[in-house]
């Protein structure tokens, strides 16, 4: 397998989607797939699929397809969601809340241990199962607990002197930017994917929405560059 560090931050946010559409499949017994069913249910086309598994060794089985099972323990290890990884969230706002609250972060290895908010009205509540504190105790509270992993849910402009705080308290980042489709098509086409992998989830589990899954890409990225 080749070193997960020399994966490119782009190719991870893809396999983190490829991770997802798999769990998918894995909840509804299917045991192989080949790379235009994989594209099929993540919008990602059929080729780059291919290269990308083959960015670290997983090149499928002719007449057969990819391994389910394979490709999730593959990918986990890439990824390196197969040792479970504590973090920490500041900004309690939608993005956040959304993230929080999703009960795959389980599935993923990322357990929510902390939150940070500015907001007085939102400190000594709950995201997810992580009590709110005053984002000026982060620096502190992450020294104390040893988390490395921080996500941060909030504005652009608040986004640099959050980041600093962050890393005084021991925080490590990857430069990984969530971001809106570029067009109209880009967007349909991201809605389109989506919806088959809606349907194909249909009495699984329930499923994640636009925030969450760009969160969850994020974290992904974040985890396999420590």
């Amino acid at each position: 397998m080749a070193n997960d560090n020399s994966i490119p931050s782009a190719t991870l946010s893809r396999l983190a989607i490829l991770y997802q559409a798999l769990l998918d499949a894995k909840t509804r017994d299917v045991d192989c797939l080949s790379s235009a069913q994989i594209g099929a249910l993540t919008g990602i086309p059929a080729a780059q699929v291919r290269k990308d598994l083959s960015s670290f060794g997983e090149h499928g089985v002719p007449g057969v397809g990819y391994r389910v099972d394979d490709l999730l323990a593959s990918i986990a290890r890439c990824l390196k969601i197969d040792q479970t990884r504590r973090f920490a969230l500041v900004g309690a706002g939608r993005l956040g809340q959304a993230l929080a609250s999703y009960t795959g972060l389980a599935k993923m290895n990322f357990e929510l241990v902390m939150a940070f908010d500015n907001d007085p009205a939102k400190i000594g509540k709950h995201a997810g199962d992580a009590l709110i504190e005053p984002v000026t105790e982060m620096p502190a509270r992450l020294k104390q607990e040893a988390i490395k992993v921080i996500v941060l849910t909030v504005p652009a402009s608040a986004a640099q002197a959050t980041a600093e705080a962050a890393i005084s308290g021991g925080a490590r980042f990857l430069k990984h930017e969530l971001r809106r489709p570029k067009s109209r098509v880009e967007h349909l086409r991201l809605r389109r994917a989506r919806r088959r992998r809606l349907r194909f989830r249909r009495r699984c589990r329930p499923a994640i929405i636009p925030d969450q899954e760009a969160a969850l890409q994020a974290l992904a990225v974040v985890k396999a560059g420590l």
